[in-house]
């Protein structure tokens, strides 16, 4: 079977489907990242990540639960997932964190188009109304 981009597309829609039932089961947070072709076509290898969350309440989202687990370390409070932020004119909302990264550890989403991006710290404190 040789797979394609739709192929791929399927595969990570019908994951991420399957993943939420885990993640609420299991308090965790699933991401599939990159994958990686045989060169036959014939399988893939991916990376998948998965975080605890704690436990979540049956009304609970796992992207809040994931901010709540780093808010605090990276001087925010739990509340202020979703918050409204103005970054060069634009609306954003707060809804994460890159743990990894040094210097751009937010994760803002653009309110009109739904587009994720990084940003530090300070421009989002700056822009929250």
């Amino acid at each position: 079977m040789e797979m394609n981009k739709n192929t791929l597309t399927n595969f990570r829609n019908d994951f991420k489907v399957m993943a939420t039932m885990l993640e609420e089961q299991y308090g965790l947070s699933v991401s599939l990242g990159a994958i990686r072709y045989s060169r036959d076509s014939t399988n893939f290898t991916c990376k998948l990540t998965a975080t605890n969350v704690g436990d979540l309440a049956p009304n609970d989202n796992v992207e809040q639960a994931k901010f709540n687990v780093n808010a605090k370390r990276f001087g925010f409070q739990e509340s202020d997932f979703n918050r409204e932020t103005s970054i060069y004119g634009k609306p954003h909302t707060l809804v994460g964190f890159n743990s990894n990264a040094r210097k751009n550890v937010c994760v803002i989403r653009q309110i009109s188009s739904g587009t994720n991006y990084v940003i530090d710290k300070r421009t989002v404190t700056d822009g929250f109304k």
